[in-house]
């Protein structure tokens, strides 16, 4: 039936996506490397056309190949739908591993994909601590085990991964602004440095541009920057919502009421599910006397607090569940 779609439209790209996957399952491994590449040229947004063709590669023995397209999955800025078979990337890599234990990039990319789907940053940071045993100097596993520590709580040891990254690679954009945002709480100074230095290696990161306009706001006196730089980054990705609701904040804090309630409106404009932004444009409101509209968008904004709290704390449980599972805990 497939293949008698195809036939009838070749440019369909799903039914050579769906092909390709009923091929490898079926062990026709050659066939499925057709397809899905054939896929991927009429997919070229859609991770999980990428991903199965890993697997395939992998399934193959081509490390090499297999590896580079889990790379080019992770590396898509925006995917296409649908979600991609992480699990199965994840348990054929790990395969793929016990023939190859030595290869530094495989454990990076292992790494990305536990992360993904939301492990236990243990056995996240486990695999880039190997990347980096296998390549002392390998910059990104570096970089990539830096984010895993500042983002479970264990700052120091997370700034000097990515202080060691942009030692290795002093041109590498992405580690100066990680670095960057993990300094923002603690020396805004150093931190703005690091963003500038990022910034300017990669003008068009969002990312980079973003966190620089937070850390001027963090600076002594810096909110008059961190406006400027937040219109950039607006103007630069103008649905940006969260760079509407800090702008939106900043302009507050500067009593430019009527500007940071256009830019408030914005932010809910974009994202309606954040209850922050309804909250600040309620405060904004407030302060121009328009009492209804005040009083209604912070009851929404409330509320959406509220909910994604209860909804935050429903996750800790299922992340505690899943970290006792894998660290064999089940009395958890």
């Amino acid at each position: 039936e497939l293949r008698h779609s195809i036939d009838r439209d070749p440019a369909m790209g799903a039914a050579h996506a769906f092909l390709g996957t009923a091929l490898r399952d079926r062990g026709d491994l050659a066939g499925a490397q057709v397809s899905l590449q054939r896929a991927i040229a009429l997919l070229p947004t859609s991770a999980a056309v990428f991903v199965d063709l890993g697997i395939t590669y992998l399934r193959t023995g081509k490390l090499d190949e297999g590896i580079g397209q889990l790379e080019a999955g992770l590396n898509l800025q925006v995917p296409s739908p649908p979600e991609p078979d992480w699990t199965g990337a994840i348990s054929t890599l790990r395969q793929a591993l016990v023939k190859a234990p030595d290869r530094p990039e495989a454990h990076n990319v292992l790494g990305l994909m536990l992360g993904r789907t939301g492990a236990a940053s243990t056995s996240v940071a486990a695999q880039f601590r190997d990347a980096i045993r296998l390549r002392p100097e390998y910059a990104e596993a570096h970089n990539n085990l830096g984010l895993v520590l500042v983002q479970a709580g264990e700052d120091e040891a997370g700034v000097a991964a990515l202080r060691e990254a942009t030692r290795i690679s002093p041109d590498y954009a992405d580690a100066h602004a990680n670095l960057g945002a993990a300094l923002t709480a603690t020396d805004a100074a150093e931190a703005v440095r690091e963003l500038e230095k990022a910034v300017s290696l990669a003008p068009g990161s969002v990312k980079a541009q973003f966190n620089l306009a937070l850390a001027y706001g963090a600076a002594s006196g810096g909110t008059a920057k961190e406006i400027e730089q937040l219109r950039k980054v607006v103007a630069l990705a103008p649905t940006f919502a969260r760079a509407h609701l800090a702008l939106g904040k900043a302009l507050l804090q500067e009593s430019k009421v009527p500007e940071a309630i256009d830019a408030l409106s914005e932010a809910v404009k974009l994202e309606p599910g954040r209850g922050e932004s309804h909250y600040q444009l309620g405060l904004a409101l407030t302060r121009a006397g328009r009492k209804d509209d005040a009083a209604a968008a912070l009851r929404k904004g409330r509320e959406l607090v509220a909910a994604d709290d209860r909804m935050q704390n429903a996750n800790l449980d299922v992340a505690e569940g899943r970290a006792a599972f894998e660290n064999g805990d089940l009395d958890q």
